[in-house]
């Protein structure tokens, strides 16, 4: 275990704890996802900003930097930085990509995984890992001793110095302590005014000699945002954020004062974590800590602040429940409640991170493709189906403003995402939609959500083998029973990443449909996955749209027929790359399972 320097004053910043030997880190450490992605109110920084934000950090003796694999470019940009910077204490503490739930099974490619994973981010960082951490920890896997094994393993190989888990349920984290409290050295949890779920695991976490950092202090700026709406979580909270504005009157602090000060005056607390997006807000931070002494003497209050409620302070909990306004304006057909349109998307895209919230005509591409969308008439409720990952936060931001249902789920297993998602909105029948599609035809949305309901079928899609569609109309439709028949029983890890191959690969076992179109245009690509499919959409917005926000399959057809020179734009990529890559992950799987 890495043993404790004795503490200091609560009203500096500076060295605390002894990480790795004979290496302290400063109580203040610096979460740098937006480093790399844009993340929740935070834009995605440049190299010179980050530079800027780091040559801050070392003058100011904050040496500890959180970052992560999936947080785009995040490690590359550290790993620049220091090379050109070399010197320093830095500590750096990275995450371990996302582990999908197929392979847990398999101890020779969970560990391929996860060795690939340390490997990565050594290579970006520059450097060997410090601190290695386990992200977004679920039962399947923290649970399994596979992982630990593999741990010890790669440890006593010398790939990582110290390791540790990110939690968010304290039931969770608290039977981790008890059972490998020899093999972790820190912890990091979710802890702020409102969410003090994780106090009662703090005493485990000391005795066994466990570092505990924490994040999410300003609850991801809703704390602090002063913007509520009439969405549950912010009426649920409003009660607790008046007792906190009074608490900001008799102390003379601001409310981002108080969650800051709260969190960094919580003793069994060795770092809190903190996310900026410049020098000045991180300069504002530190200043706030000369204020500590102001709510020594309200220690008492911050009991009456905790909400005890998961559902108000657990983010990946938050759903909206209002349907979006879009869908309001159009009248839905007979049973259409009964199909409930999953929208699947992400920020960490790996070949064009962020696409979903790219600019298409002065508006994030998602809501181009949601405009589309709704048109549909067969449809019921939308809901916009992300990730947990912190990245996601933005997603799940413009889908508050827009008044769009939302769910967030697993990050790598989406089949598990897709069935929960559904679990959640009560769905009969599921159209799955994919968030890389803005020009998505309504009407081939409503034919086949009619041929699945004329031909009693079980699942309906566009046709992969004869006269295909143009890539970037994909939709599917199936029942809610079959989604949990494959949700219980896909294994493989394409099966798990794209949801339904476990339902069109059994054919013998369900009642399957391909709608073919009338000519094959298996050469024409309007998805976007790289950024000349996203230079091709926003041609074909800028030319049809204004004239026509309808504009439809035909319309597109008539412009290339037009304008030919569009289609080499994008022409070099081939089709289904991402699913393909799966399929490799299939093979590992498999000869992994007979070895």
């Amino acid at each position: 275990m890495a043993p404790f320097a004795i503490r200091d004053s609560r009203g500096s910043h500076k060295m605390l704890g002894h990480f790795l030997k004979g290496q302290k880190i400063s109580r203040i450490g610096l979460g740098t996802a937006q480093f790399g992605m844009d993340y929740g109110y935070t834009k995605r920084m440049s190299q010179p900003q980050v530079d800027e934000l780091l040559n801050g950090c070392r003058r100011s003796g904050v040496n500890f930097l959180d970052t992560a694999r999936e947080y785009g470019d995040s490690e590359a940009k550290i790993g620049s930085y220091l090379k050109r910077h070399p010197g320093g204490n830095w500590v750096v503490a990275t995450k371990i990509k996302s582990i999908p739930k197929g392979i847990c099974s398999d101890e020779a490619a969970l560990e391929k995984h996860i060795s690939t994973s340390i490997r990565t981010s050594a290579r970006f960082l520059g450097r060997s890992i410090q601190g290695l951490q386990l992200h977004n920890a679920e039962p399947y896997v923290v649970k399994n001793p596979r992982l630990w094994k593999i741990i010890e393993k790669l440890k006593n190989q010398g790939m990582f110095q110290e390791f540790g888990v990110s939690f968010y349920d304290p039931g969770l984290a608290l039977w981790v302590l008890k059972q490998y409290a020899t093999v972790i050295s820190f912890i990091q949890v979710p802890f702020n005014v409102f969410d003090q779920r994780f106090s009662k695991i703090f005493k485990k976490a000391k005795q066994s000699k466990t570092m505990v950092f924490s994040r999410s202090t300003f609850l991801r700026g809703l704390i602090t945002s002063g913007n509520l709406t009439s969405d549950p979580v912010s009426r649920g909270l409003a009660p607790y954020l008046q007792k906190l504005n009074k608490l900001g009157q008799k102390t003379a602090l601001t409310i981002s004062e108080i969650a800051l000060l709260y969190a960094y005056n919580t003793k069994p607390i060795d770092t809190v974590l903190i996310g900026v997006k410049s020098v000045s807000e991180f300069e504002a931070n530190l200043n706030t800590l000369k204020k500590i002494k102001k709510i020594r003497k309200f220690e008492n209050t911050f009991r009456h602040l905790k909400v005890q409620e998961q559902k108000l302070v657990d983010p990946r909990l938050w759903t909206s429940t209002k349907p979006p306004k879009a869908v309001k304006k159009h009248k839905t057909a007979e049973n259409g409640r009964d199909f409930l349109v999953l929208l699947q998307a992400r920020m960490g895209s790996t070949r064009l991170p962020g696409k979903v919230m790219k600019p298409v005509l002065g508006k994030p591409m998602l809501l181009r493709q949601i405009e589309r969308v709704v048109r549909a008439k067969r449809i019921g409720r939308l809901v916009v189906a992300t990730t947990c990952d912190p990245s996601d936060d933005l997603i799940e931001k413009l889908c508050r403003q827009e008044s769009l249902s939302f769910y967030r789920g697993s990050v790598e297993d989406v089949l598990d995402r897709f069935y929960k998602a559904a679990r959640f909105f009560k769905a009969k029948h599921i159209v799955r939609i994919t968030a890389d599609c803005p020009l998505i035809d309504p009407e081939l949305i409503d034919h086949v959500i009619g041929l699945f309901q004329t031909g009693h079928y079980d699942y309906v899609r566009l046709s992969r083998k004869a006269n295909q569609f143009p890539d970037g109309l994909d939709v599917e439709v199936f029942s809610f029973k079959v989604l949990e028949r494959a949700f219980r029983e896909a294994k493989l890890p394409s099966a798990r990443e794209h949801v339904t191959p476990y339902i069109y690969r059994h054919p013998e076992q369900f009642r399957i449909f391909e709608h073919e179109n009338t000519e094959d245009l298996i050469d024409f690509r309007w998805t976007v996955d790289q950024k000349e499919d996203l230079a091709f959409v926003r041609k074909v917005y800028k030319t049809l749209y204004p004239q026509n926000p309808a504009f439809t399959t035909a319309d597109i057809l008539v412009l290339l027929q037009r304008r030919p020179e569009l289609l080499k734009i994008n022409a070099q990529y081939k089709r289904n790359e991402g699913y393909l890559r799966s399929l490799e992950k299939d093979h590992f799987f498999l000869k992994s399972s007979k070895g």
